[in-house]
């Protein structure tokens, strides 16, 4: 659990909503979520950058990314 450490206490000060879904991860998925929130950080920080408030609807192409693998090393920053 210490990968979690900087997470848990991240989430716990901003973000106190996904706290309990980065503790129940299961240990396999504890890295990928580490890397995602590290990832939302960063990108958090960019100029432009809005919260997400609403629900949209799914790109007409996301059942072809769903479970696609290397997504993000195609994301541009």
């Amino acid at each position: 659990m210490s990968d979690l450490a900087p997470l848990i206490d991240r989430l716990r000060r901003d973000d106190p909503d996904r706290l309990a879904m980065a503790l129940l991860a299961p240990a396999a998925a504890r890295s990928r979520l580490v890397t995602l929130y590290a990832l939302n950080a960063e990108l958090a920080k960019l100029p432009g950058w809005k919260p997400l408030t609403k629900r949209k609807a799914s790109l007409p192409d996301a059942d072809d990314w769903n479970g696609k693998e290397g997504k993000l090393d195609l994301l541009e920053r």
